[in-house]
């Protein structure tokens, strides 16, 4: 992991970045060591509370990953831990249609991975047709392009610089 984060760019923030998911990453290989030992599956609360921790500490990975240096990322912690952030001061520097869209997108994710946990034999997204399949994935292609066009301030493809 150390190594994916220089690959991305040869910063202080990648190389945390990069420590930052080596520390994570071994802490789920131990875990996993650890949970094979016994074959009981984790109650349904707990499973989706794994997944909230890991959407939790994988947006807290990508601060480092975007901020332009160290004081930035730590100035980012502040303004997100400590400052008090009420909705109308989030809707006031945020784009109504943006944040919008982020909601639905959200719960749909949550909704279908709570739902892949509960029914793990009745949802495997490779045994849905084709077609089906495929929209979905250009679906993805679409909103991952949008979101990057119609950013205010511009959102330059960050491989366009290597």
């Amino acid at each position: 992991m150390l190594l994916s984060g220089l690959w991305h760019g040869s910063g202080w923030t990648f190389v945390v970045w990069g420590m930052y998911h080596a520390f994570f990453y071994t802490l789920v290989i131990l875990r996993k060591n650890k949970s094979m030992q016994s074959e009981q599956k984790p109650r349904l609360v707990i499973q989706i509370i794994n997944i909230l921790v890991n959407f939790i500490v994988l947006s807290i990975g990508w601060v480092f990953f975007k901020a332009d240096s160290i004081n930035t990322a730590l100035i980012i912690f502040k303004n997100i831990f400590v400052r008090k952030i009420d909705l109308m001061m989030l809707l006031d520097n945020t784009s109504h249609f943006d944040f919008i869209l982020a909601l639905i997108l959200l719960t749909a994710v949550i909704t279908f991975e709570c739902y892949a946990e509960v029914h793990p034999k009745t949802y495997e997204f490779k045994k849905l047709p084709y077609l089906i399949r495929w929209s979905i994935y250009l679906v993805m292609v679409l909103c991952i392009s949008l979101f990057g066009i119609f950013q205010s301030g511009g959102n330059p493809f960050i491989y366009g610089l290597f």
